[in-house]
């Protein structure tokens, strides 16, 4: 009888996301940081949770909401 392996028998649970770092926001819809950081100058950034000087994080909600005003600003742009 053949063992399994300990990672094929391990089962992986799905956490639901509650935060998003500036870096991986920005990976993950092709925003370059420099980008991200001036908007946020602005003041046309995502609203940011901060835990600390340099801890800061951005709800999903929030950073759909901001997503879906930048893709409505670029819209109203083109017209």
């Amino acid at each position: 009888m053949a063992s399994r392996s300990r990672k094929a028998s391990r089962k992986t649970i799905l956490v639901p996301r509650l935060s998003w770092t500036r870096r991986e926001l920005c990976r993950a819809n092709d925003i370059s940081i420099a980008t991200y950081k001036r908007l946020q100058a602005e003041g046309k950034g995502p609203k940011e949770i901060r835990f600390s000087e340099r801890v800061v994080r951005i709800a999903p909600a929030d950073a759909e909401k901001w997503l879906r005003t930048l893709a409505a600003a670029n819209d109203g742009d083109a017209g």
